[in-house]
């Protein structure tokens, strides 16, 4: 809204469109990471295994850093083909900042805080766009370039906020130096194919005691055994 009455309809939509490609961008250079963080940490650090927490913050965090810088570089090289080419250029440089913001907050939410999230992103980065444009709009110069990064820099104090609440919290952990413990790759990206081969598992080991409840006692109980696949 601040947006809409501080510029011009042309501006205001070239900035619309804009942002519209740096979500898009940002979304697919997550590579689902804050997906995999939440849970990998929750589940870690519930069992006692705070010492893994490391391991999976490098697997998630390091592919998702290098998807983001690669998705700014390949809208720096195509911003030619947009409408608005000099605002999709400096979108692109803020991309790597919001895909750590999202990530290492979705690592915090795993330690189940939601404080983080809440005072990083919902109250601090949006309170610090809407000033942003208050005072652009207020000054006259409500350009869609300067309206652009007004918006676009609160990433990053918010990912450098971000980053230093989840290093403070990891480093609290009360973790043994001498007993090294890890998560691997492929159970860190293959977490998912593992939880639906586990939930089909018990599925059907349910659905077969519930029929063999319903049949003649005399017959033999069916073995569920439970699955175990170490991670």
């Amino acid at each position: 809204m601040a947006c809409g009455r501080g510029a011009v309809p042309a501006e205001a939509g070239a900035f619309f469109a804009a942002t519209s490609v740096f979500m898009l961008a940002g979304a697919l250079a997550r590579l689902g990471t804050p997906t995999g963080l939440v849970y990998w940490v929750a589940r870690l650090h519930k069992n006692g295994r705070d010492a893994a927490i490391g391991s999976v913050l490098r697997l998630g965090l390091w592919p998702a850093a290098v998807a983001s810088f690669a998705a700014a570089a390949v809208l720096l090289v195509t911003a030619p083909l947009f409408a608005s080419p000099d605002l999709v250029r400096l979108l692109a440089v803020f991309i790597p900042a919001s895909v750590a913001m999202e990530a290492l907050l979705a690592a915090t939410r795993g330690y189940r805080l939601m404080g983080p999230s809440v005072v990083i992103d919902k109250l601090g980065r949006t309170v610090a766009q809407l000033v942003g444009l208050g005072a652009i709009a207020l000054a006259g110069t409500a350009t869609a370039q300067w309206i652009t990064f007004a918006w676009v820099l609160p990433y990053l104090p918010a990912a450098l906020a971000a980053g230093w609440y989840l290093l403070r919290r990891h480093r609290r952990a009360a973790v043994d130096r001498a007993f090294p413990d890890r998560v691997s790759g492929r159970a860190f990206w293959g977490s998912r194919r593992r939880v639906r081969r586990r939930a089909s598992r018990n599925w059907a080991c349910s659905a077969s005691t519930s029929s063999w409840s319903r049949r003649s006692r005399g017959s033999a109980r069916p073995r569920c055994t439970r699955w175990r696949r170490g991670s």
